[in-house]
């Protein structure tokens, strides 16, 4: 268990196993809506559920990420989301970029469809964006997720890791469809 006893973050954990209230911002609308995010007991998902009357809706579920799936935290409101998002409290607000995010590795099945991913993306959730009013419970919240996601110092390197990974992505794409180009050039040649 990552809990530290009397540090920032573990008091945030322990904030985070109890509750805490939360804004949260709709992937499509930016729509914001309260809920409550927990911390599993195993420390392995961050879940959350509505608050109110709005959980009494029929298709109302408790959604859950995990927290290996956490790349970086960013505060404020720099996502494609929160962007959109109108509120006052941008230093309170923060973004929880997931392991979605990060574009797929290539396939030949990717190839033969012009270099476009043939799964949905739009199924998985990319971001996780918040804002938490209490400035006390935001600062807690973030302290406890940089510890949970071992993101403690390793915001820019995140950032580096995920830059590169995509230009890893953009050279091997390129490398099939060269493979590719090769392989049909030589196939023409043969039946000619």
């Amino acid at each position: 268990m990552a809990e530290r006893n009397g540090s920032t973050a573990g008091l945030g954990i322990r904030a985070l196993r109890d509750g805490i209230v939360a804004t949260k911002y709709g992937r499509q609308s930016g729509k914001p809506h309260g809920i409550i995010l927990r911390l599993s007991p195993d420390e392995q998902s961050l879940t959350w559920e509505t608050r109110g009357l709005a959980k009494l809706k029929k298709n109302a579920t408790k959604r859950a990420i995990r927290i290996m799936d956490i790349i970086e935290l960013i505060v404020g409101r720099d996502s494609a989301v929160m962007s959109h998002a109108q509120s006052d409290l941008e230093h309170l607000s923060v973004s929880l970029i997931l392991r979605a995010s990060l574009p797929a590795a290539p396939s030949a099945h990717d190839a033969r469809s012009g270099g476009r991913s043939l799964a949905s993306s739009s199924s998985q959730r990319e971001t996780l964006d918040l804002t938490i009013a209490d400035e006390e419970q935001f600062g807690l919240f973030v302290a406890a997720i940089r510890t949970l996601a071992g993101l403690t110092g390793a915001v820019a390197a995140g950032r580096r890791e995920r830059e590169a990974l995509q230009a890893e992505v953009e050279r091997l794409r390129s490398a099939l469809s060269d493979e590719q180009s090769r392989q049909r050039a030589q196939q023409a040649a043969a039946c000619t």
